[in-house]
């Protein structure tokens, strides 16, 4: 999990609306209420009290009903740490069938996601494990029996493990000696290969881990030098977006890596239509985080949607004016900064008696 620095940083914000059925006829003294503001927090979001005080002055002084903060969950977590522990388990109890299971999945998730929650200890212990394991390199297996077609299919993961952790020694009373023969046979191939320049760009608020390292940002460009050629695994995480990851395959002096676009987290249509049409709404107004300290302070931009859903807004240029109280789908984009006092002047034709 990347840490957030606890400094208050503006955000991209995005506020859509959507027209609701009521769920429920209102009464006959009473008027319906036409709007149901949702602030929404993201996983791993710092708090923006200025801007959730803000945005509740901005509704009460609308007359709308109270604000609703609505936590999106977090992506799921992990799989691959708890797959290496008991796969690591079975492989020191010999259990190689076992083991293989559960470290092929593991190895499998930490490709796509990039080694999501594995450092790169643990990389390195999933890739040496899984070759002990693929070998069946038992505590009778010597460093100087003939090769067998698993023995050489193993290779390839004590490569990948050397490619991480080339100054790591195998403790010979924990490894059976054929691994660790095998292991420094990686290592002195791994330490003959050429080395080279890695550039990742992509989204300056996105951070980027290397082989399970410390996150690093992107900003304008991040440049890896003096980096061995081989196998890597790059983890992007970005605030308000899905992560990324891959496993690049590093072989030139100079290579480049572009972060590709990610969806964004935040609360569905679906989820909003609900929460508004509980309270007998007719619109949800959603204010949720999109970005970082470099993205636009807040943006606004709303487009048509179908009925009971949200449709990802556009960004779109400054516009003023009255919105005719018959629309019943929002379609003027605003753009405005955080240090001003909300502006909600959109939404006054709407609920203006």
């Amino acid at each position: 999990m990347f840490r957030r620095s606890p400094r208050l940083a503006p955000f991209f914000f995005v506020v859509s609306a959507t027209t609701l059925v009521s769920a429920r006829a209102a009464r006959a003294d009473e008027p319906l209420p036409i709007v149901h503001p949702l602030y929404v927090h993201l996983p791993d979001a710092p708090e923006e009290d200025a801007l959730r005080r803000a945005f509740t002055a901005a509704a009460a002084r609308y007359k709308l009903r109270p604000v609703e903060v609505v936590d999106v969950p977090a992506p799921p977590a992990p799989r691959a740490p708890d797959l290496l522990k008991s796969g690591v388990l079975n492989t020191t109890k010999i259990a190689f069938g076992e083991a293989l299971h559960d470290l092929d999945a593991a190895a499998a998730e930490a490709a796509a996601t990039g080694g999501a929650g594995l450092s790169t200890d643990d990389l390195s212990d999933l890739y040496l494990h899984r070759a002990i394991a693929t070998a069946r390199a038992d505590w009778n297996a010597t460093a100087d029996a003939p090769p067998t077609d698993a023995r050489t299919r193993a290779y390839a993961d004590y490569l990948r493990a050397a490619t991480l952790t080339p100054a790591r020694t195998l403790n010979a009373r924990e490894i059976p000696p054929q691994a660790v023969a095998d292991f420094a046979r990686a290592v002195a191939e791994v330490r003959q290969r050429p080395r080279g320049t890695l550039s990742v760009s992509g989204a300056v608020d996105a951070q980027v881990a290397l082989d399970g390292g410390a996150p690093m940002p992107v900003a304008g460009g991040l440049v890896l030098r003096d980096l061995v050629h081989g196998e890597h695994l790059i983890r992007v995480e970005e605030l308000g977006h899905v992560g990324w990851g891959a496993v690049i395959v590093f072989n030139q002096p100079a290579q480049d890596v572009a972060i590709p676009s990610r969806a964004l987290l935040g609360l569905d249509g679906a989820t909003a239509a609900a929460h508004a049409r509980r309270m007998g709404a007719r619109f949800a107004l959603v204010l949720e985080p999109k970005g970082g300290a470099h993205a636009p302070v807040l943006q606004v931009g709303v487009g048509p949607g179908p009925p009971g859903g949200l449709q990802p807004a556009q960004p779109g240029p400054s516009v003023t004016g009255a919105i005719p109280a018959q629309v019943t789908v929002w379609v003027a984009p605003l753009v405005f900064t955080v240090a001003s006092t909300l502006p909600l002047m959109s939404l006054a034709p709407i609920i203006a008696p």
